[in-house]
């Protein structure tokens, strides 16, 4: 520890001394763009391929070998391996600015001698630009190579394509770190891509004869443009259409055997996708939360243990960053690394040459720290969890610097395949400052690269026989084969071929093979062959595994139209597994009818407070919204009940209020005056739901209640009202039930509801009631309801303070209400903290922005960044830290937005990696964050058509949804249809004038805090 700790305060003073010019590492001038740093930058040099097998830690029992190196391959990123073991790899060797000189390429690799290594090579395609994808299918090759999705194949047998078509088109380019990438054929038969960050908008190219005549497709069989932004693809072989999928990760791809789909991101390496797209788009109201999640028990951006060196240019860098110099965030602080940078590659291990208990588990490469990462998964019901597997080291990792680990499988042999592009630099070119730049070659390596395995100590390749030489019997026996890619193979080839022989064999496995994959592969080939019957397909939803049953009921949507399927499905909505359930609630959405109705209710009624089904079931019943919502109002018969359905409840009558038919609104008529007289509690929170939508839904609903009720809506609300009123002032009643009737003021006109506020806002109030009472004043839009508010906001305490003050930033009339408050020192500006006094002056509106900037004079904001970074760096070079103070200013100025170990919140960027940035990283980022803002945390300003106005961050997208996360932390989901305008404002949520709020003392004290945190 005390080495560690002296490191650190080594660096500490090595980066701040740099501002006057003192000796920093091994620079001795003064630093500026005018010199040269040359004799700073030594270059790294590579390892022959055998010295770099030496450098390898692997674990115990294992051992890693070379199967292919240069000049047979060079800067590998995707592989797949043919029915005859052949590799096809995609070579991309204009990584990262040569895209139009084409270098890229698919190489051949082949294994003469059935050892499990490449001998010899061929150049099957070439002209590339940055090939980052490639799949077998069809005889030949899916490639991906953005912009366009291209298919290649070899028709003379020469080891080289001769047909080459592109098939898709659109898709973005604009980051070589963000490109199309990682094909996979999932166990539906289907191939699953990823979008990365660059989306695009793709559609299907003009196809040539030859082409439709290898896939049997139609040339003129076009679809209109899908946006890709934040979603990933997935393509039918048979129909040639490709489609959404929910995804969004950043480059790799994986599946576990029973179908789950994982993605990563550079910082992110581990998250599950737990909803698919298709089901959240039926439902454009949906307000979904986002399908993908981060399963990491130890967090996105989880420790690693690098033990390869830090690269010189990166110390240097370092340094001009911290002086203002550059741009950029400040990377390594003094320390090789420490936490996830460069996830890639995310793999699920299914061979069978490594030990049974690495069967299942989770591989990814962290490319700039030189090494492979394992996870254990493990099953929590919906969404599973990720634990490290190993507590102190790494699965993988080299001292060698030039090992880029970018791609993970399983190969023929059973073994771990490994993808090593080999490179000197990987960094993306545009965070290279050109005074650094100048001294790296971005291309050093584009001609070397290597493919390892990871195989036991006594490992011996298996004679097997290649799916490729098998007849029809013996790829439906391969499909309970140990060995992962022997499974998929003959999935696939089965599918390519359809064999008339093979399909008494897959209805014989779909429900007698004891191997419950094999019972889902033949179950799918049977469907695409229109061979599955019904009465097959009834008991694979009756199968004693969980698996089975949830796809099964996913085949079971093409044949929804058989009575006896529809009645089976209908009966598994008390299925005993939540997995199952979750996907009946999924099925259910191709009913939409009485029978899907009652049975979303009844899966609601045990289920109805998990978020997923929540999502789900509201997509679902967009058929049938009002029967549902009938259902589960009718059948409560207690308040938990109640409690446990009314998310759901809430969810259904909003989207009535916005889209309902006659029949809709004549079942809610009813059951509004059944509750008027059972339940008005229940009866308020609903009519504020419903009555969320245009003012033309109001009337429709009123008149279908005068017409079979004899009631006018009016008199309803004022019941509702009435009883929300005497609840909400009831300082005997529990919080939550008043905080509950508190929204329900929001039925209230502006005047009555500003009179109830200020009453509500009084400092003897909980603060439940004031959160409630600020959130339900926000949905108002009379200029004069902010001023009870504005009224108490010394009152308050910060959390609620931050609150309300985002609430009058929602509306131009509110805002310049606080702005005459500031001025007329009525308000300290030091109330409103650093976020808010940047909104205010990054503020969309001229008029406000430029209000704000004179009554905020000689504000921070105004002020040079750099400057303000070299004054704190002159001043801290003379302080000293206390750990235990910065403790505390940690938690009043940073855990509103910062999470760091069990303490904050995951705003911005999580301070256990923040902190690994070393002193002079931590005072750029707090001090001028739009440096070098992570795209990530960029803000966004969202005009709803209610006439609010939300600023934040995207937290996810679905096909219906945008989650926006504001600076207080607040998550809120709305629909698309309800967003007028939404536009970056290319800042980061991160306020630039945080010195307004810390002084040179507390900012010593907090660097020493996190430092001391940091690994």
């Amino acid at each position: 520890m005390t080495r560690n700790l002296l490191t650190a305060v080594r660096w500490i003073w090595l980066i701040l001394c740099a501002h006057t010019a003192m000796a920093c590492g091994p620079a001795t001038a003064q630093d500026s763009l005018e010199r040269d740093y040359g004799d700073e930058l030594p270059r790294i040099a590579p390892r022959e391929p055998a010295v770099a097998l030496s450098l390898f830690e692997v674990n115990p029992g294992l051992k890693i070998e070379l199967i292919a190196a240069e000049p047979l391959v060079n800067d590998p990123v995707a592989i797949d391996f043919d029915e005859l073991g052949r590799a096809f790899v995609a070579e991309m060797r204009g990584y990262s600015e040569q895209t139009s000189d084409r270098l890229g390429r698919i190489r051949l690799l082949v294994d003469r001698d059935a050892d499990g290594r490449f001998d010899s090579s061929t150049i099957f395609a070439d002209r590339l630009s940055w090939p980052t994808a490639v799949i077998c299918c069809a005889g030949g090759i899916l490639v991906g190579d953005a912009p366009h999705i291209i298919f290649f194949k070899d028709l003379d047998d020469d080891g080289q394509a001769d047909l080459r078509q592109i098939v898709w088109t659109g898709f973005g380019t604009a980051n070589v770190q963000q490109l199309l990438n990682n094909f996979h054929w999932g166990i539906d038969n289907r191939i699953y891509g990823a979008a990365g960050g660059n989306g695009g908008r793709v559609q299907r190219a003009e196809l040539a004869h030859e082409f439709t005549e290898v896939f049997g497709a139609d040339p003129n069989q076009g679809v209109e443009s899908i946006d890709l932004r934040g979603r990933d693809f997935v393509i039918n072989p048979i129909t040639l259409t490709l489609s959404a999928a929910s995804g969004g990760g950043q480059f790799g791809m994986a599946f576990d055997r029973w179908g789950n789909r994982f993605v990563c991101s550079n910082s992110d390496h581990c998250q599950q996708i737990v909803l698919e797209d298709r089901y959240l788009a039926r439902n454009p109201l949906l307000r979904a939360p986002s399908p993908r999640v981060n399963i990491a028990v130890d967090g996105p951006a989880a420790p690693v243990f690098r033990i390869s060196p830090i690269e010189p240019w990166r110390v240097v860098r370092t340094r001009l960053r911290v002086q203002g110099l550059v741009s950029g965030p400040i990377e390594g602080g003094g320390r090789a690394a420490g936490y996830f940078t460069s996830a890639a590659g995310i793999s699920i291990y299914d061979g069978d040459a490594l030990p049974e208990n690495y069967r299942g588990d989770l591989f990814v490469g962290d490319v700039g720290s030189n090494l492979v990462h394992r996870k254990t998964l493990r099953d929590e019901g919906i969404v599973k969890s990720a634990a490290r597997a190993e507590p102190d080291r790494e699965f993988l990792r080299s001292t060698d610097n030039w090992f880029r680990p970018v791609q993970c499988t399983s190969g023929p042999h059973g073994s771990l395949v490994i993808l090593d592009m080999y490179r000197e630099i990987v960094e993306h070119p545009a965070s290279l400052p050109p005074i650094i730049k100048q001294h790296l070659d971005l291309v050093s390596g584009n001609d070397r690269g290597r493919i390892y395995r990871v195989v036991p100590d006594t490992f011996t390749p298996p004679q097997r026989r290649w799916p490729g030489a098998a007849t029809d019997r013996q790829l439906v026996d391969m499909l309970t084969h140990p060995n992962g890619w022997h499974r998929r193979t003959a999935a696939r080839l089965l599918g390519e071929r359809r064999p008339e022989a093979a399909v008494p064999l897959l209805r014989a496995a779909s429900v007698e093979n004891d191997n419950p994959e094999t019972r889902i592969r033949s179950m799918y080939l049977l469907a695409d062959f229109h061979q599955l019957d019904p009465e097959i397909l009834v008991k694979l939803l009756d199968d004693p595994h969980t698996y089975v049953r949830v796809h099964a009921l996913r085949v079971a949507e093409r044949y929804i139209d058989r009575q006896v399927v529809r009645q089976r499905v209908l009966a598994m909505v008390n299925d005993e597994d939540v997995r199952v359930r979750l996907q009946v609630a999924l099925t259910l959405g191709n009913l939409n009818d009485d029978g899907a109705a009652v049975a979303i209710a009844g899966i609601a009624a045990r289920d109805g407070s998990d978020r997923w089904m929540q999502a789900a079931l509201a997509s679902s019943a967009t058929g049938c919204r009002a029967q549902v919502l009938d259902a589960l109002v009718s059948a409560h018969d207690s308040r938990d009940a109640r409690h446990l359905k009314w998310p759901l409840v809430r969810e259904l009558a909003r989207q009535i209020g916005r889209d309902a038919t006659a029949d809709h609104l004549d079942i809610l008529a009813h059951r509004l005056v059944d509750l008027r007289a059972r339940d008005p509690d229940l009866l308020g929170l609903l009519l504020l739901a419903l009555l969320e939508g245009p003012p033309t839904q109001f009337e429709r609903l009123s008149a279908a209640l005068q017409k079979s009720q004899q009631l006018t809506l009016d008199q309803l609300i004022g019941d509702a009202i009435a009883q929300a009123q005497t609840v909400a002032t009831d300082r005997v009643a529990p919080p939550a039930d008043r905080s509950a009737a508190i929204a329900v003021l929001r039925l209230c006109d502006d005047a009555k509801f500003q009179s109830q506020l200020r009453e509500l806002m009084d400092i003897v109030e909980p603060p439940e009631v004031k959160r409630a009472a600020i959130e339900t004043a926000s949905h108002f839009r009379d200029a004069r309801i902010i001023e009870p508010i504005l009224d108490e906001l010394r009152s308050l305490n910060p959390a609620l303070r931050g609150q309300a003050l985002q609430v009058a930033l929602s509306r131009d009339s509110w805002t310049q209400r606080l702005l005459d408050r500031i001025e007329s020192e009525a308000i300290t500006p030091v109330w409103l903290g650093a976020p808010v006094r940047q909104q205010l002056l990054r503020h969309p509106q001229r008029d406000v922005r430029e209000r704000a900037a004179q009554i905020l004079a000689g504000d921070a904001a105004q002020k040079s960044r750099a400057e303000i970074v070299d004054r704190y760096a002159a001043a801290l070079s003379t302080l000293t830290g206390d750990a235990d103070r910065g403790r505390e200013v940690f938690r009043e100025s940073c855990v509103a937005c910062h999470r760091l170990k069990n303490e904050g919140s995951e705003i911005g960027p999580n301070l256990a990696a923040f902190a690994n940035r070393g002193a002079a990283g931590i005072l750029v980022n707090v001090l001028d964050p739009n440096r070098d803002v992570d795209a990530r945390y960029l803000s966004y300003t969202f005009l709803l058509d209610d006439g609010r106005l939300l600023v934040g961050m995207i937290a996810s997208e679905s096909a219906s949804s945008i989650s926006i996360q504001d600076v207080e932390g607040k998550l809120t989901v709305i629909s698309r249809a309800e967003i007028e305008d939404m536009q970056s404002t290319s800042l980061s949520l991160m306020p630039e004038n945080f010195d307004r709020d810390i002084d040179y003392q507390a900012m010593a004290d907090l660097i020493a805090f996190l430092i001391s945190q940091r690994g």
